[in-house]
């Protein structure tokens, strides 16, 4: 009886066969870890938000009283944060906050206010806002009396 030889058509549908069965096996893994990157990134984002958002109340006699204003519309730049994940990857992101108040102009001259402070991180600096990152914070603050 004669061998015959396999034919390269043979090998390639085994090793196909073989890759399409372990392809779903090996996916798993990586999509939960990737899940889980997203994951830790958005609680060390949230660390960060309130981290920043206890900045700006200590700071927040640099603000004049007159100077904020009634929508988010003015930024005020904080130091960038590094999320370090160790072999996941090193992430820096830009920060800044918006402060504001919804006052009506009749009672402006109040000497309380509840402010509204907005923490956002940038995923890509430079691009559509919409990729950020932003966390909420509302306080009520008095004017101090001179």
């Amino acid at each position: 009886m004669e061998k015959r030889p396999f034919l390269l058509l043979e090998i390639l549908l085994a090793i196909s066969l073989v890759l399409l069965c372990i392809g779903p096996l090996v996916k798993g893994p990586f999509s939960l870890c990737k899940e889980g990157k997203k994951e830790l990134i958005k609680l060390e984002l949230e660390r960060f938000a309130d981290e920043k958002y206890l900045f700006v109340r200590e700071h927040l006699s640099d603000h004049k009283w007159n100077e904020i204003g009634r929508a988010w519309t003015k930024t005020y730049p904080l130091l960038p944060v590094t999320i370090d994940l160790g072999e996941m990857g090193r992430f820096t992101y830009p920060v800044h906050y918006h402060l504001w108040h919804k006052i009506p102009k009749k009672t402006e001259s109040s000497p309380l206010r509840t402010l509204w402070c907005k923490i956002c991180f940038e995923e890509h600096p430079g691009k559509d806002k919409d990729n950020e990152k932003r966390f909420d914070y509302n306080f009520f603050v008095r004017k101090e009396q001179k």
